[in-house]
């Protein structure tokens, strides 16, 4: 079993309260929880322990997920879609996979072709006859699959000494944010 560390503690009971307090009734609250599905790269079986064992002790600590989105190197097999639904008690259609992709920019294309904001509508009682527009997204999406020339950006910092500080900055796709500026 997993220790829960007093920082965790603490935002997990302000999801309850929230979830139980504020926002009583069904269909106020969505909880989407990101997990981890590995994969071993012998056999290349996804794991799918790490999951249940988190969403185990969400639920001991009074917190249903809604949605399960599994961070995996590689999409989901429909078997441990259908073992996570049945052990974690989350729709089959309510897990998505969050496979590596090429650039962040796919990542909102990947949850809507899994019908992600689906699932949130029915969480939240909420309905619409709309389907998403991505165009925009995809267009962006394709825009830095094309770009390979290298950018060189200045960083001032306390810690740039340390390889992982500032991990975020280095992995952000400055010239495609800057391209349409």
């Amino acid at each position: 079993m997993t220790q829960v560390t007093p920082q965790a503690f603490m935002f997990l009971q302000l999801v309850d309260f929230y979830s139980t307090m504020l926002l009583s009734g069904p269909g106020n609250f969505c909880l989407i929880h990101v997990s981890l599905v590995p994969v071993l790269n012998v056999v290349g079986e996804q794991k799918t322990k790490p999951t249940q064992h988190s969403v185990r002790e969400l639920r001991g600590q009074g917190l249903t997920p809604n949605i399960l989105a599994c961070r995996s190197t590689m999409a989901l097999e429909e078997n441990v879609k259908e073992k996570l639904s049945q052990f974690c008690h989350v729709a089959l259609e309510n897990i998505v996979t969050l496979y590596d992709v090429p650039n962040i920019w796919h990542v909102p294309l990947l949850l809507k072709d899994q019908k992600a904001h689906e699932g949130i509508l029915k969480a939240l009682n909420l309905s619409s006859t709309k389907e998403p527009s991505l165009k925009e997204w995809t267009s962006r999406a394709t825009l830095c699959d094309t770009l390979h020339e290298p950018v060189r950006i200045a960083m001032v910092g306390k810690y740039t000494g340390f390889s992982d500080s500032y991990l975020s900055v280095l992995k952000v796709h400055f010239p495609v944010i800057s391209s349409k500026i």
